[in-house]
């Protein structure tokens, strides 16, 4: 019996029946294909070039292998770009690392590798921003945050302000206010001899320039120099793969030759500051580099 003839002879109200299970049926696999893109959290991931690191584990730049034991910073200031060119603020939630909008990324690395294995604890991180509401991200075509901490709450008493403005390694003084940006990295070497002769390097980017009757007074004015920077991403709103937010330092490094004699406290008239400032943006006229919205088309490598 041919299929034409087949369907001919079956009862109308079981026709009916098998109809609507087709329809069924062809509904639920389009629904399947459909990629949902809403999201309220965007994730951050530490990397040199396509490594990803976490606490010791190690990089190698320039013949060196190095590893961090602190990378951490503060957002603030999220907003989006919808398809009609009109930037939207995106709330974060309050918790742990975020308040007043305000977010503090990364991690610290508080102990050895061993003690750091026995309690895990002693690692003190976080990479993901939470909102307050989901967005659509195929809506939108640019992310913008800023990197670094209001004037408004950048120079008030630490002791008294919510989490995570209070955490005191990321702080200098009333007077300078909070460290943006601080990169503490050390380099790996065997130890021989009971001499461990390691090399270390410190990138802590603040405000300077900061005018105040002492340095436990906060300056009523903003700073000479702010060194606080937008960032400006565009968001691949047609992708289905997994999309994240690189921190680069292999693009943050370019160029710059590390050593303990060259670590960079945020000085005005320091030129391997200048090299750091260029890659974060903070040059007028050039564009920062070390932020990147990633597509996870390849399978990262764990930099051990």
């Amino acid at each position: 019996m041919k299929f034409i003839d087949l369907i001919i002879t079956i009862k109308p109200s079981i026709f009916s029946a098998l109809l609507k299970g087709i329809v069924l049926v062809v509904t639920l696999l389009s629904g399947c294909s459909d990629i949902n893109t809403n999201t309220n959290s965007l994730t951050f991931t530490p990397k040199y070039n396509n490594k990803l690191l976490k606490c010791f584990s190690s990089f190698i730049h320039q013949d060196k292998k190095w590893q961090y034991s602190q990378l951490q910073f503060f957002i603030s200031e999220v907003a989006v770009k919808d398809n009609n060119g009109q930037w939207q603020v995106w709330p974060l939630s309050d918790n742990q690392y975020q308040s007043n909008n305000i977010a503090l990324l990364g991690e610290y690395c508080q102990a050895s590798p061993v003690k750091q294995q026995a309690d895990h604890q002693l690692t003190q991180g976080n990479w993901q921003l939470s909102f307050k509401q989901a967005i659509d991200l195929s809506t939108f075509t640019q992310l913008r945050f800023t990197l670094g901490v209001p004037f408004s709450f950048n120079h008030q008493n630490p002791l008294l302000q919510t989490s995570p403005l209070n955490v005191p390694q990321m702080f200098w003084v009333w007077q300078s206010g909070h460290k943006f940006f601080r990169l503490d990295i050390e380099e790996q070497i065997e130890a021989a001899n009971g001499i461990d002769p390691k090399d270390h390097w410190q990138f802590h980017l603040g405000s300077t320039g900061c005018k105040a009757p002492s340095p436990l007074r906060p300056p009523n004015k903003t700073c000479t120099n702010a060194n606080q920077t937008k960032i400006i991403m565009d968001m691949d709103s047609k992708s289905t793969k997994p999309q994240r937010i690189a921190v680069d330092l292999a693009a943050l490094f370019l160029g710059l030759s590390i050593t303990k004699k060259n670590s960079c406290q945020s000085e005005p008239d320091n030129d391997n500051c200048l090299v750091l400032f260029e890659h974060l943006g903070l040059i007028a006229s050039k564009a920062q580099s070390t932020f990147k919205w990633h597509d996870k088309t390849s399978p990262d490598s764990l930099s051990k």
